[in-house]
């Protein structure tokens, strides 16, 4: 069994990323929205959404938020999703629909994720 400890080991992705690292992470990755690849202010718009951003691994994927499903493999599989998560409990999807949507599709209990915590 792979704990979460040997997961972030292993895992080429920091555990925390600045405002700025988010940017960087967006463009990097050359991560796309529904119409092509994300700029510069696109990329800016999402990473400031939070300070800072925790590399998690989400393993509730059914909660109000996470719930799409997508049955075909996206080309950024394997890449955190970008999320928010505020104090009431809600999620909000910046980046990774599709992503997680297949992992629900092929019944994956978790996916690992980028979560920004509002605190408003």
């Amino acid at each position: 069994m792979i704990t979460k400890l040997k997961i972030f080991e292993n895992n080429q992705y920091k555990p925390i990323l600045t405002s700025s690292e988010m940017v960087d992470f967006i463009l990097d990755n050359e991560l796309r929205d529904s119409n092509g690849e994300l700029d510069y202010q696109d990329a800016k718009d999402i990473a400031y959404w939070s300070e800072i951003w925790t590399l998690k691994e989400l393993t509730d994927l059914n909660i109000d938020g996470l719930d799409f499903i997508y049955n075909r493999k996206p080309k950024t599989l394997g890449i955190p999703i970008i999320v928010t998560h505020d104090e009431d409990d809600n999620y909000e999807i910046l980046d990774g629909k599709h992503r997680i949507g297949y992992t629900r599709y092929k019944e994956i209990p978790s996916i690992m994720a980028y979560v920004g915590e509002l605190d408003w």
